[in-house]
């Protein structure tokens, strides 16, 4: 009874009858009394949160959001796939409280503090309890992160039903602003955006009406006239796990799509442990050498992909005696076998959801005398956490897809992505729809060119996306804004990659 009264509570809310909420979950509440369902709890808690926070009554909310928190990390125990699944299922609870938090007066950095507990859980990072249920804990460990940004700026949001909290953190703090942005409208946006840049046919001018919306309701922290803006270092997107697949470099402000104009880099976490990067003015030549994969030929039912061997070749160009994989080279006992060594991954092929995850194909099993006869004809995140790529500093997936959250996900470690941020990988390229195997080609050589030349990951891609749009024929955001940028961009990468000959 409670459950279903709760969700009747939640449909008063969208519609912002609070009256026939609140007396829906005055029900709930009365039922729930007999109930020892956690997940019923934790519902109720967001409902009444919410409801709470609309009114303008946060502090009836705050206890009871805290308490739920605090049960929610106990139950979730260790972080292995079923902890991550229930983080995952726990993001509305972190963002109603901290939209409380912040109507309460509490400090940008406590607010944020509390979002990168929920960030990291997702990753499978565990979170200690907090000293007298405070949930603040991490606060000195963010101001220590924040301190090391230099001049880089993050921009992060959390959406709520009825506004959205936009904030801006750099090494000078940690600022929020409130919009009064309806949850639906605003993911009517996004899903807006996607759809017209993840097709070339889509008129560029209905592209930039749909980048510009998003823009408008998203970027409004990113063109102060206060020194805010970022003119130089890179910018660092946290974004709303709600807003999973937004093609943030299409995204735009007055000045065009920011993926043309800053060096972007979507951040797991800013508390995330990462492996230190390659940096310094002269960096030695790390050991081991780049794994190239070029699955032109893939499981069974997919088509050959002919240009993948181009990429494939083409990129080996710019390595250091790189471990080049072609075509039925391209199985898992192979790539397995050098995944440990790899100072940089590239994987060119087929991509596809599967059993709630992604999984990158390749040639089918036993089909190289190397092959076992065992192993699978894919890669996916069990395989990456079973040959953990521990001296990787890049991991560029050139396939379709490959970045992108399918939607009623509910497995903890099915992201490629996440999963090779919480090994310590410190940078991955990734795509959000179904790239064009041809223009990878020059895509690709003006991404490495610009590593070999000392870029850093987000610098790079930002110089090879300008370079496509130079170009007549990739003018269109579907030929570029589909790759991004996830982790950190600190790496230098010039002594692993040099100039193609």
């Amino acid at each position: 009874l409670a459950e279903n009264e709760i969700a009747m509570a939640n449909l008063y809310l969208d519609r912002r009858d609070l009256g026939a909420a609140a007396k829906m979950l005055d029900t709930a509440f009365g039922h729930m009394a007999s109930e020892r369902n956690t997940y019923t709890r934790r519902d109720y808690a967001v409902a009444r949160g919410q409801l709470e926070l609309a009114q303008g009554h946060p502090e009836a909310a705050e206890p009871m959001l805290r308490d739920a928190v605090i049960e929610e990390e106990r139950l979730a125990g260790k972080a292995d796939a079923e902890g991550i699944a229930r983080a995952q299922q726990d993001r509305a609870l972190y963002a109603v409280l901290a939209g409380v938090w912040l109507a309460q007066g509490r400090s940008g950095e406590e607010v944020l503090a509390l979002w990168e507990r929920y960030r990291l859980r997702i990753l499978g990072d565990p979170v200690s309890a907090c000293p007298g249920n405070s949930l603040a804990c991490l606060k000195p460990r963010l101001s220590g992160a924040l301190a090391r940004l230099g001049q880089d700026h993050v921009l992060g949001q959390i959406v709520l039903l009825d506004r959205l909290f936009l904030y801006r953190a750099s090494a000078q703090g940690v600022a929020w602003i409130s919009v009064p942005t309806l949850k639906e409208d605003l993911l009517a946006a996004a899903t807006s955006l996607g759809r017209a840049v993840n097709s070339p046919t889509t008129p560029l001018d209905s592209v930039d009406r749909a980048d510009r919306r998003v823009g408008g309701i998203l970027l409004v922290q990113l063109d102060k006239a206060d020194g805010s803006t970022p003119a130089s270092g890179q910018l660092l997107l946290e974004s709303d796990p709600l807003l999973g697949n937004l093609p943030w470099p299409s995204v735009a402000n007055a000045a065009g799509p920011i993926g043309l104009q800053f060096n972007l880099e979507e951040a797991p976490s800013l508390l995330l442990n990462r492996r230190p990067a390659l940096a310094g003015a002269s960096p030695a030549r790390p050991p081991g050498k780049p794994l190239i994969v070029g699955a032109s030929v893939a499981s069974p039912e997919t088509v050959l992909l002919p240009e993948v061997l181009n990429e494939a070749r083409a990129v080996a160009r710019f390595g250091n005696q790189p471990n080049l994989l072609l075509a039925e080279q391209a199985t898992q006992a192979q790539v397995a076998t050098l995944l440990t060594t790899a100072t940089t991954i590239h994987f060119a092929g087929h991509a596809a959801e599967q059993d709630g995850a992604m999984r990158l194909l390749l040639a089918p099993t036993g089909s190289s005398p190397a092959g076992t006869g065992t192993d699978k004809p894919y890669l996916d995140s069990a395989l990456f956490r079973r040959h953990p790529p521990r001296a990787a500093r890049l991991a560029v997936f050139s396939a379709c897809s490959t970045g992108k959250r399918e939607e009623g996900w509910n497995h903890g470690m099915g992201d490629i992505v996440n999963t090779l941020a919480s090994l310590g990988v410190p940078d991955v390229v990734a795509t959000r729809w179904q790239i064009d195997s041809a223009s990878a080609v020059p895509m690709m050589d003006a991404f490495y060119g610009g590593l070999a030349e000392g870029l850093s990951v987000p610098q790079a891609l930002t110089a090879a996306r300008q370079s496509m749009v130079r170009d007549v024929r990739y003018q269109h955001p579907y030929y570029w804004a589909a790759y991004y940028a996830s982790g950190w961009g600190n790496s230098d990468l010039s002594q692993v990659f040099h100039g193609a000959r």
